[in-house]
């Protein structure tokens, strides 16, 4: 039986990049839960759960973290995107990532109070596992409205003395 190329359906986009499902035995009724591709061809595919192990090293998310649901699988995949960990095709870039007022409007009510999302100014943020040494902390963040990804950076400016 003759079957026709179906283009894969787009799982995620983010700054500009399309992730896209793969497919079990090239059946698109069977999409894969854990494999992607950054290009139509599944010539970059990649699966989540080796990203996981990169993420864990680069202490982007905490050790021995368990894939629960699309969210997570979606958040590891921004994050990937997000610090190079994922191989994109040549004629693909990744979206500007420089913080500006044209993309980050809320940066400095972000910077101020730490509870808004710099992108979109909601408050409904969640941080995760907070990565410490040197002087400074880090966290990665999320936007659960806008489905933005960012570190934010903590300094010590300050010590009190009990």
């Amino acid at each position: 039986m003759p079957y026709a190329y179906v283009e894969p359906e787009v799982y995620l986009t983010h700054r500009g990049i399309h992730v896209y499902y793969t497919y079990r035995n090239d059946n698109a009724d069977e999409p894969r839960r854990y494999w992607f591709s950054t290009d139509a061809s599944e010539d970059f595919s990649f699966d989540v759960r080796d990203l996981m192990i990169a993420l864990e090293k680069n202490k982007l998310i905490p050790d021995n973290q368990v894939i629960e649901d699309d969210e997570e699988i979606m958040t590891f995949i921004r994050l990937g995107l997000d610090h190079g960990l994922i191989k994109l095709p040549d004629n693909v870039q990744l979206g500007d990532l420089k913080l500006n007022e044209k993309n980050t409007p809320f940066l400095d009510s972000h910077l101020k109070s730490g509870i808004l999302c710099p992108f979109c100014g909601q408050e409904n943020i969640e941080g995760g596992f907070v990565e410490t040494g040197f002087g400074r902390a880090s966290q990665v963040m999320g936007c659960n409205d806008c489905d933005r990804v960012w570190t934010d950076i903590y300094t010590i400016h300050r010590i009190e003395i009990e």
